[in-house]
């Protein structure tokens, strides 16, 4: 069975067991959104991935 995420699923084949976080992003249905950290509709609105990064202390990211 696919794990549903507002809308989308992960396919069965995909092994989740590993996956720590998922952000949700492009919640709007009018706007595309292609970056990561925001939703391209409200800049202020951020997907929480740069202080989720932020805080595990990566390394190495956009």
């Amino acid at each position: 069975m696919s794990k549903i995420l507002g809308g989308s699923k992960f396919p069965n084949s995909l092994n989740t067991k590993r996956i720590k976080k998922v952000f949700l992003k492009g919640k709007s249905r009018y706007y595309d959104s292609y970056s990561g950290l925001y939703d391209n509709y409200i800049k202020t609105k951020q997907t929480g991935l740069h202080f989720y990064l932020k805080k595990n202390q990566s390394i190495h990211y956009l």
